[in-house]
């Protein structure tokens, strides 16, 4: 089971950084870099509005019941799992896909 300090080891640095208030002015150089990545004729898809908490951290919904997809017993994640989204992030991510490619 990977937690946030197994898998983010500086993530003491991004909760700092989001209580300190600048969470706001770290994703809005993530947009910019989108933006200048559309620029060259590359797309970046964000994270899916709807799936985020503030700006920099991910609903604990949506890590909730994932499981492993590389083990045909799709064997579940630890519950102090951060690094791993669950079905609905997925279904997030690819309506959001979808919209962008007008599906």
């Amino acid at each position: 089971t990977l937690t946030m300090q197994d898998a983010f080891p500086n993530a003491e640095l991004w909760h700092a950084a989001a209580q300190c208030g600048d969470d706001a002015a770290l994703y809005g150089s993530l947009v910019t870099a989108t933006q200048d990545l559309a620029a060259e004729g590359l797309e970046f898809l964000l994270q899916p509005d709807e799936t985020r908490a503030g700006h920099l951290f991910t609903q604990d919904s949506y890590s909730r019941g994932s499981v492993s997809l590389l083990r045909p017993d799709g064997v579940a994640h630890g519950a102090r799992d951060v690094s791993h989204m669950n079905g609905a992030y997925g279904a997030a991510v690819v309506a959001q896909l979808a919209a962008l490619l007008a599906v």
